[in-house]
C-alpha cells in the first residue's frame, strides 16, 4: 500500500489458536529477513519511490471463554507500523 510519498509492505498473520504464540510471534527472524529481502528487490527493481517501511498486521482468535457472540468480537487486531 501507500501512504503518502511512503510505499508501505504490510505483512499480515493470523493464528486461529494461541497454543504457539499469536500471530505477531509467528514473524520469525527468518520471516523477516525474507520481508527484508522481497522488499529491497522491489525497491530496486519497481517503482522511483525512495521511503518505505514494513508493517506487520496480526490478528488472533480470542479465547472461546471471551467469545461475545458476533464474528467482529471474537478476534483482536495488532497494527505495528514500521515493524522492522
Amino acid at each position: 500500500m501507500q501512504e503518502a510519498q511512503t510505499l508501505v509492505f504490510v505483512e499480515v498473520r493470523f493464528r486461529k489458536n494461541s497454543f504457539y504464540g499469536g500471530g505477531l510471534e509467528s514473524v520469525t527472524q527468518t520471516k523477516q529477513q525474507r520481508i527484508q529481502i522481497t522488499a529491497e528487490e522491489y525497491l530496486q527493481t519497481k517503482t522511483k519511490l525512495k521511503n518505505a517501511r514494513i508493517d506487520v498486521v496480526a490478528m488472533s482468535q480470542k479465547p472461546q471463554n471471551k467469545y461475545n457472540g458476533s464474528d467482529e468480537d471474537n478476534y483482536t487486531f495488532e497494527w505495528i507500523k514500521n515493524a522492522f
